[in-house]
């Protein structure tokens, strides 16, 4: 919740939700999205608040990718490292579509979807969950017989 003085009094009516489609918008001003709300709750009328935004001199920064660059940050910080350099450039997320993220690994060459569902929960922690994922990648690969020929992804299936 942002506070603007040591006067204001919050209770549960002041809290301003956010939806998370509005945070996914790389075009998103949170700024003026949350004076805008608050103007609303004053009883300020929105032909007022609108001349009001258009005089301001000075404007916040798009939002950008708040989700992409947390879950890279988390994962840089939080994963185990791999290589020396530690994990600097390891990870990158982006978004394929309005339900999922792709993670990227890039040096352990893997990518990983992550449904944006799991990422708006708050007691869901990336690194544990890219652990998991990496582990399960690990397993897969050693629990197969890589020259047995009964399916598309063996070693066998490049020689014929």
């Amino acid at each position: 919740m942002i506070v603007e003085s040591e006067r204001d009094v919050l209770g549960p009516g002041d809290k301003i939700r956010i939806d998370t489609h509005l945070l996914l918008n790389p075009a998103f001003r949170l700024d003026s999205w949350y004076w805008f709300r608050k103007g609303e709750r004053a009883g300020i009328p929105k032909a007022e608040l609108q001349n009001r935004e258009r005089s301001r001199t000075w404007r916040s920064h798009l939002m950008g990718r708040p989700f992409e660059d947390r879950i890279e940050a988390r994962l840089g910080e939080y994963s185990l490292q791999v290589l020396e350099g530690g994990n600097v450039d390891r990870f990158v997320c982006v978004r394929k579509d309005d339900t999922m993220f792709k993670v990227l690994d890039y040096h352990m060459a893997l990518c990983f979807e992550l449904p944006i569902s799991r990422v708006t929960t708050p007691y869901f922690d990336v690194a544990h969950w890219h652990a998991k994922k990496l582990f399960r990648a690990c397993m897969e690969l050693t629990s197969r017989d890589p020259f047995k020929g009964d399916d598309d992804v063996g070693i066998w299936s490049l020689t014929v």
